[in-house]
């Protein structure tokens, strides 16, 4: 639950006017991808934003594509939030391009919509 809270803290960083639909904790399982498709279904979001561990997230998005009704599957790395190695400097630059980037295409994104 903690980590929900802060990759929606995290991503509403990203784009003040985020509108989170939903959330949803992955347990191993067939069973439990189910009930997620169903649950992403019912919602029927735009973007679904999802962040887990390689090789799960890449296995989960073949394995689930074309059964979501989500216009795009944003995956994010599991480690986004953590700092760089190298330096704290290079690391708040990265940040800041990413917001960017990020906001450009949600805007973007938008305006096709409209």
């Amino acid at each position: 639950a903690a980590k929900l809270t802060n990759l929606e803290a995290y991503l509403k960083d990203y784009h003040s006017e985020l509108l989170v639909a939903g959330t949803y904790v992955l347990n191993e399982g067939i069973a439990s991808e189910d009930v997620m498709v169903n649950e992403i279904n019912d919602v029927a979001p735009d973007v679904i934003i999802s962040r887990l561990a390689y090789p799960k997230q890449e296995k989960l998005i073949f394995d689930n594509k074309k059964r979501i009704n989500g216009e795009i599957w944003l995956a994010l790395l599991e480690q986004m939030d953590k700092p760089s190695h190298r330096s704290e400097k290079l690391h708040k630059v990265k940040v800041y391009l990413y917001k960017k980037v990020f906001r450009r295409r949600v805007n973007k994104y938008q305006k096709t919509k409209d």
